[in-house]
């Protein structure tokens, strides 16, 4: 299919002529792009654009043999509307998918034609603008058909309009309406920012942002539109207020009242500046004289990624595809200027230097993630990594003219791989300090993968590593561990043990011991979703263990001993009681109780001297002073008083507790004092009778 292929571009009738030809392959080509990048065409049993695009392309090469889209207007209503219809009868198609379908549509004629044959530039032109009015024509189709029929038009209509929206933001279309009786025209946001216009201006005020040589023509075919009732169409250079040239496609159509007198005029606006960029580009490849360039420009102008031919000494643009374009000179005309004119920080980040020595040597300079930053025409600052290659280009005598340059950037995957980089330190750093015994298996058959070291302190002579966990411990096999593992691994669910005990040995001969952990036992699933392995976090708490259980037996003991006290206590004779080191009395035997002749209520808990020692007199006895040397010198005392409140005489004998306060024991002694009362009046009786007898 290569006999249209020549060095000069095809006029409209050989154009015309290969679109027809290539009909199919277009058709096709399409077909792939929708499936790829459409997800509503990839879920129907053949992409609905099918039944109308043959029809499509023949109105297309109609346009292109006149020359003109005048003549086949309605024609190209009607396909454009049957494309619309028949979308909004599917769910799965939004208003986007049906814009971008005609941009695909675009990248397959372009790419299709282009590949048997140059085209000239206004071919190009004619081409783009058909495409556009197949899509606003689309567009309102889709728009109007999905109103009238939506029976929840109200609750939808919202939801309709930011559909829109978002549609005309993804083919980046601008939109203005002209009151012509009030000469004040109203802009959308899009032409707000592709004009740096202001929201409401008059017509003169719109005219004087267009470039000085494109005004008249503008002027003409605006009266011309209004005087025949036709479309108006233009194409022509805007000056923005910071400067910045860009070129504009404008369409509109004017509505009359019922007398015929013009009323509004309402159009689009789109900013084609890369379009034109890379038609002017074609246009300067057309005049190489070098076959060999011209190839390989036509070839670089495909690319997905920034590839530039720079010229000369001074490294002078001679070729910039639109990725290389859009990338770094947002589409701003660049023929003729230098790299450090467009990118004046290529020369403080050393670039300048490399092309230098490119250009002068003829070795290739090869970058791999080198840091590029940079400031556009709007002003935006831009910092970047990217891969280059930059590459001497000789002529036919084999003598230096000029530098390619091929330029991937890799910022996301660099900093992806920092991130990743990042994330698994930080998790190294965790396994490495972390206290716990963590580990990873993967596998049902749970092959050690990973492993910190307190895991592996646990089993210091064992081998892990690339080994499953039971054949590393086959003292495991009986303990319950290989069902818990299984269980996580097949069903998802995680697994908390909390002291679970593990009969073990620290190395395989060694002796066993029981052991005892908190475990947790978590899936890890693989970026796919299936099961990848078991995630194992212990904490060895024997000891924690091995202290409760200790303490829970010293308790027992304690307890024991207690109630042995209390038996003692309650058996003996003498009266008991407790105090702690504030006075306080803590415990008291049932002698004490009949002794004092009240309750235990009225005694534990109560204040000794409180209870005791009520009047001033009561603190001048033997008891009060003998008490408090017990209690402040800490040695233990004993006396016999007799205490008047009760008319007690007591035998008393106070002892310093380890804990603080006094263990005291009294006995009561009333009866050995009345014997020895007694038995003082008997001798004293028996003196006098001795002392009177003859």
């Amino acid at each position: 299919m290569n006999s249209h292929k020549s060095d000069s571009a095809l006029d409209h009738r050989q154009t015309s002529t290969l679109l027809k030809e290539l009909t199919p392959e277009i058709i096709e080509r399409w077909r792939e792009l929708a499936l790829q990048n459409i997800s509503a065409a990839s879920k129907q049993s053949k992409p609905q654009l099918l039944d109308s695009l043959p029809r499509f392309l023949d109105l297309l090469a109609a346009a292109v043999d006149r020359k003109s889209l005048v003549g086949d207007g309605e024609n190209i209503l009607n396909v454009a509307k049957a494309h619309g219809e028949e979308r909004v009868t599917l769910k799965e198609y939004t208003l986007e998918a049906v814009v971008y379908e005609y941009l695909l549509l675009r990248m397959a004629i372009v790419e299709t034609l282009e590949k048997e044959a140059l085209l000239a530039k206004d071919v190009l032109g004619l081409i783009h603008r058909f495409i556009d009015d197949g899509i606003g024509r689309a567009a309102v189709s889709y728009s109007a058909l999905q109103s009238l029929r939506n029976d929840e038009l109200l609750r939808q209509r919202d939801e309709l309009r930011e559909q829109i929206i978002e549609a005309v933001k993804v083919a980046r279309v601008g939109f203005y309406s002209w009151d012509i009786s009030s000469d004040l025209i109203s802009f959308s946001e899009q032409m707000q920012k592709d004009w740096g216009i202001n929201a409401n201006t008059r017509l003169e005020g719109v005219i004087d942002f267009i470039h000085p040589d494109d005004r008249e023509s503008v002027n003409t075919l605006i009266s011309e539109a209004i005087k025949n009732h036709s479309l108006y169409q233009a194409e022509y250079r805007v000056i923005r207020p910071d400067g910045r040239m860009v070129w504009i496609e404008a369409k509109g159509e004017v509505s009359y009242t019922s007398e015929g007198n013009p009323l509004k005029f309402i159009g689009t606006s789109i900013d084609i500046t890369d379009r034109k960029g890379a038609d002017l580009d074609r246009e300067r490849i057309s005049n190489l004289k070098n076959e060999s360039l011209q190839r390989l420009v036509s070839l670089f102008d495909k690319a997905p990624f920034p590839i530039a031919i720079i010229e000369g000494p001074d490294h002078t643009f001679l070729f910039a595809n639109l990725q290389y374009s859009s990338y770094f000179l947002s589409g701003q005309p660049f023929l003729g200027k230098t790299v450090e004119q467009m990118l004046p920080t290529a020369k403080t980040l050393g670039f300048i230097d490399l092309l230098d020595k490119v250009y002068k040597t003829g070795e290739a300079f090869i970058g791999k993630e080198v840091e590029f930053s940079f400031v556009t025409p709007e002003g935006i600052f831009k910092k970047s990594t990217l891969n280059l290659i930059y590459e001497a280009v000789r002529d036919s005598d084999g003598k230096i003219m000029g530098i390619l340059a091929a330029i991937t950037d890799v910022t996301e995957q660099v900093e992806a791989r920092k991130l990743v980089e990042l994330e698994r330190n930080k998790l190294e750093t965790i396994l490495t300090n972390s206290p716990a015994a963590i580990t990873l298996w993967r596998g049902k058959d749970f092959i050690y993968e990973l492993f910190n070291d307190a895991y592996q302190s646990l089993f210091p002579d064992r081998k892990l590593f690339g080994r499953p966990v039971f054949e590393v411990l086959p003292e495991a096999l009986d303990q319950g561990f290989p069902k818990i593992l299984r269980d996580v691994f097949e069903t998802g669910e995680p697994f908390y043990g909390t002291e679970i005990p593990f009969e073990m040995s620290f190395s395989e001969e060694g002796n066993i011991e029981i052991r005892y952990f908190d475990l947790i036992y978590v899936r890890i699933d693989a970026a796919e979703g299936e099961p990848y392995g078991v995630y194992n976090h212990a904490i060895d708490v024997t000891e924690r263990v091995t202290a409760r259980k200790t303490f829970e037996l010293s308790s027992k003991i304690v307890e024991e001993s207690r109630a042995d006290l209390k038996d003692t206590l309650e058996s003996m004779s003498d009266a008991f009681f407790s105090v702690d080191e504030h006075w306080t009395i803590t415990q008291v035997n049932s002698t004490m109780l009949r002794t004092a002749q009240r309750p235990a209520s009225e005694l534990l808990g109560k204040n000794f001297l409180d209870v005791f020692f009520p009047t001033p007199e009561d603190k001048k006895t033997s008891y009060w002073t003998e008490y408090h040397r017990a209690m402040n010198d800490r040695v233990p005392v004993s006396f016999i008083d007799n205490y008047k409140p009760l008319d007690l005489w007591t035998q008393v004998r106070a002892f310093p507790k380890s804990s603080g306060g006094l263990a005291i024991f009294y006995t009561d002694v009333g009866q050995a004092k009345k014997a020895e009362k007694l038995l003082a009046a008997e001798r004293q009786k028996l003196e006098s009778m001795i002392s009177l007898s003859p």
